[in-house]
């Protein structure tokens, strides 16, 4: 009776998991057939792997493979507009629809289900961790040191990155979660309360690239939080760059595939050998250089295909897994060498390749057997709840 039992449950299990691999990036049911762009999820994973880099070279001062990596490791940072960028434009194409931009509650829940039980997890580790750092150890704080009771709440509201913090605190990547989310909450309202969405947020985008552009030219950043600013001016490129692929045919052109490498190769040599550091090179990524590289992608010929290889697309689908777990894993790397359990040397390459290989591995195990099937649950939940309030509603109505 005992091994019946469990056999049902590792099965309902088995068939869970086998759910949560059918399911998209932004969540709700696979999008069949054309309408999920498999290349487009490649380069997100790219992307993560070049932040994660980036935070490789600056946390642990060391860069191996720098001959290869030198682009990542001295302006990886700009990687994160580029996901402001691509979230823009997969949200525009997942709800520029009548069938979803009015429903301003179960988009908004839907959201949160894609972000938050991640965010609140990898906040979790890394608040274990820091602890484990400064009280059993008596160590100072790996990175981010602002880990005290109010920033405390402000990672539990998702609102660290919003201007009301003294710095980055515990997870300090999840920073651009933070302002990317309270930015998507913005579209969901104009999408669903706007006669005109496309124009009102074509003039916010306008509005903020101005802001920003003022900000910059008057000396004045460093007084005013720049992040919603970065954040809102990205995503709005992608809905932009969303409404001028739509309407148009797919060029499917070998030209596209040569200009998309132009790009990658001019983005490299001016990350490696150029002065990329300043706020006009990162505006002008986020206008100009980010939205061509998706273009050039959606409209090329054989790179689409290289990048839907299965390597590829399994490295987007755990993109957010990655991105959010890779300094927590730094963290504990950190905490093993400070307590003498381990002694790497971070300029090795082969530390660079076991590190990569554990955060690729837990990210994969993260996305299957945490991300996805909470964000199920809680789609569930709400598809259920919605669902009894319908039926409610047409009670009342007969």
């Amino acid at each position: 009776m005992i091994v019946k039992e469990i056999s049902s449950i590792l099965r309902f299990y088995s068939e869970e998991i086998l759910f949560c691999r059918k399911h998209t990036f932004f969540g709700g049911p696979a999008v069949k057939g054309s309408q999920r762009i498999t290349e487009l999820d490649a380069l997100r994973g790219f992307a993560a792997i070049g932040v994660v880099l980036w935070h490789y070279s600056g946390h642990f001062d060391s860069r191996p493979w720098e001959a290869v990596f030198g682009p990542f490791y001295y302006q990886g940072l700009y990687l994160v507009d580029f996901f402001f960028v691509l979230s823009g434009f997969v949200l525009s194409k997942a709800y520029f629809r009548k069938s979803r931009q009015y429903n301003l509650a179960e988009n908004i829940i839907r959201r949160a289900a894609r972000i938050y039980p991640l965010h609140l997890f990898t906040f979790g580790l890394v608040f274990i961790g820091q602890f484990i750092m400064t009280r059993v150890l008596r160590e100072p704080s790996f990175v981010y040191s602002f880990n005290d009771l109010y920033h405390f709440f402000l990672n539990l509201t998702l609102t660290q990155s919003l201007g009301i913090q003294k710095g980055l605190s515990f997870n300090g990547p999840s920073w651009s979660i933070s302002t990317e989310f309270y930015v998507s909450i913005i579209f969901f309202i104009i999408l669903a309360t706007s006669k005109k969405p496309v124009l009102a947020l074509i003039s916010l985008l306008i509005v903020s690239g101005g802001l920003l552009t003022t900000l910059i030219m008057s000396g004045h950043m460093r007084f005013i939080e720049p992040s919603i600013f970065r954040t809102l001016a990205g995503f709005l490129a992608g809905v932009v760059l969303f409404k001028i692929c739509s309407p148009t045919k797919i060029l499917k052109t070998r030209w596209c595939d040569l200009a998309f490498l132009l790009l990658l190769f001019l983005l490299a040599a001016g990350a490696k050998y150029g002065s990329m550091n300043s706020y006009f090179t990162e505006f002008m990524l986020v206008i100009l250089g980010f939205p061509l590289i998706i273009f050039t992608v959606l409209n090329g010929r054989d790179i689409p295909g290289f990048l839907r290889l299965k390597f590829f697309s399994f490295l987007g689908d755990i993109s957010f897994s990655i991105y959010l777990i890779h300094f927590p894993i730094q963290l504990f790397f950190h905490i093993a060498k400070s307590a003498g359990l381990i002694s790497p040397d971070f300029n090795q390459p082969v530390t660079l390749l076991v590190y990569f290989a554990v955060t690729i591995v837990l990210s994969g195990i993260c996305y299957y057997y945490f991300e996805h099937p909470v964000q199920n649950l809680i789609n569930t939940w709400w598809t259920k709840k919605y669902v009894v309030i319908d039926k409610k509603r047409a009670g009342i109505c007969r």
